[in-house]
């Protein structure tokens, strides 16, 4: 008897503990509710609840080894546990190693074939690597599977919309609707149809709709916020920003927005501090760095901007040189262009005659590729050392320890238009190499397909302009830069195809 009520008291302690903890994570004390689970770790080392719940508490803590670590002990002690292969997916996610996440989602699904849930992540994890169209075929299989779960139905149409199928994402939101009429999340999604249609009044209406059902969901005061952008209304779109950034000041899409609505109203300091106030939340997100810049030159404060956006400073070059086994940089570069040539479209991007991007090329599948992978990681190493700390700058307060490339290889043999300005703002550091270059753009002739840093993007208002430079290409160079410099290629016409891969290392 006297064990049978030491074993219940643990018991009830264990779960006090894990309702504590949970607690604490939700109020952001990730390392609270991992000092209070570390015991439990320890007494009761092979309980399911206690080791997701303090993976939960490492990756919330910042923690990824820590998180890497427990979710692997609770994959192998408790191998026929769905919800482990399901933490675990989630977790592979989150760190960006998605082909991991497939295969413990993938089993997690085996094990538990009847929860719509672990099929909804399948499915975004395929949106997270860029394939729409894969995510396309497991939500219609959700939606035959368990047509009473509205979230996959909305998923369908959140997924068509992303392939520039406005007019099947509208079909599927009203036919859920029928079914599912007070589901917050499809009039969301039917509210961003019809604003990619350019139906702002009734886009309007939709997302009004959505909020009276879910008046906490910052996202959908995010998107009513930029459809009053779109029709002129500030004052409204000030007002719904505002709201969504006061429900989730750590929602970073909502800040961004309301410092580009800040900055149109005529009020740069203020987007200055909304800028701050995001950095504080994500430190190194490089979209943040980049809106503050603009609104400080708007401000008046041009010298704290161009030392966030130094060129002399931050852009740099290096060369991709003779990896081993290959005879000469040419061989190189000959054997890297068929290797990317080889490689399948973005299915969300099909191309056409004059140009096409690769699917992701890393991890590396072949030997020019791995040989590139190699050199681009030593480069970005190279990079990092040479970085003083400096708590002051965003970039240089945050250079990390350890990183994951991806890359793309972009092939093109005429760019008519200018690109449109952008930056990446899951990457550290940025950069691109020249495998194949058309004359008209090696010789720099009026500096057509030069690299042009410094323009924002046009659909940023800003008042006062950077400084505008551009980058010669060169076949063999590599070119690195912070993932939040605006970036373009200026427009080239030949007829030979122009090879660049582009990439980004993304801390980890």
């Amino acid at each position: 008897m006297h064990d049978q009520g030491h074993s219940a008291d643990a018991e009830a302690a264990c779960a006090a503990a894990l309702q504590q903890a949970q607690a604490l994570i939700a109020r952001g004390q990730a390392d609270a509710a991992l000092d209070l689970l570390t015991p439990w770790l320890k007494q009761q080392s092979g309980r399911l609840d206690v080791l997701l719940a303090a993976t939960h508490a490492s990756h919330a803590a910042g923690d990824e080894d820590g998180a890497r670590t427990l979710i692997a002990r609770a994959v192998e002690q408790h191998p026929g546990s769905a919800e482990a292969h399901y933490f675990a997916g989630l977790l592979h996610r989150d760190q960006g190693r998605h082909d991991a996440a497939l295969a413990s989602l993938e089993r997690a699904r085996a094990l538990a074939p009847q929860v719509p849930e672990i099929q909804l992540q399948v499915g975004g994890v395929h949106e997270a690597r860029w394939r729409p169209d894969a995510a396309e075929v497991v939500y219609r299989r959700l939606a035959a599977d368990a047509p009473g779960f509205a979230p996959g139905r909305e998923a369908l149409a959140r997924v068509q919309l992303a392939q520039a199928k406005p007019f099947e994402a509208e079909a599927t939101c009203r036919q859920a609707l029928a079914d599912f009429p007070d589901f917050a999340p499809l009039h969301g999604t039917l509210g961003a149809v019809l604003q990619r249609r350019g139906q702002l009044p009734q886009a309007e209406t939709a997302y009004r709709r959505a909020l009276e059902l879910q008046p906490d969901a910052a996202g959908t005061w995010n998107n009513l916020g930029l459809v009053c952008r779109q029709r002129g209304d500030l004052r409204g779109a000030l007002a719904a920003l505002q709201r969504g950034h006061a429900l989730a000041p750590a929602m970073l899409e909502v800040g961004l927005n309301l410092t580009d609505v800040l900055t149109r109203s005529g009020d740069p300091a203020a987007a200055v501090r909304v800028c701050d106030d995001c950095l504080s939340h994500h430190p190194r997100n490089g979209t943040a760095i980049a809106f503050k810049a603009i609104a400080l030159r708007d401000a008046g404060h041009a010298a704290e901007a161009d030392r966030l956006v130094d060129l002399d400073r931050f852009v740099s070059f290096a060369e991709l040189g003779v990896p081993d086994g290959y005879a000469s940089a040419e061989a190189f570069h000959t054997a890297l262009a068929a290797e990317v040539a080889a490689t399948p479209s973005r299915a969300s991007e099909p191309g056409t005659a004059d140009g096409r991007q690769t699917l992701e090329l890393f991890p590396p599948q072949s030997p020019a590729l791995r040989a590139l992978h190699d050199v681009l990681d030593g480069a970005v190493r190279d990079y990092a050392a040479r970085c003083t700390a400096d708590p002051t700058h965003p970039f240089l307060a945050n250079v990390p320890s350890s990183w994951r490339l991806s890359a793309w290889a972009t092939l093109m043999r005429r760019v008519k238009e200018p690109e449109t300005t952008h930056l990446h703002p899951p990457s550290w550091l940025s950069g691109v190499c020249y495998v194949a270059l058309p004359g008209v753009v090696d010789t720099g002739a009026d500096k057509d397909g030069w690299l042009e840093f410094g323009r924002p993007a046009l659909n940023l208002h800003h008042v006062v302009e950077p400084e505008i430079r551009c980058v010669r290409p060169e076949p063999g160079r590599l070119v690195l830069f912070p993932g939040y410099f605006f970036h373009r290629v200026r427009p080239f016409a030949a007829e030979e195809t122009r090879i660049s891969i582009a990439f980004d290392a993304v801390p980890t």
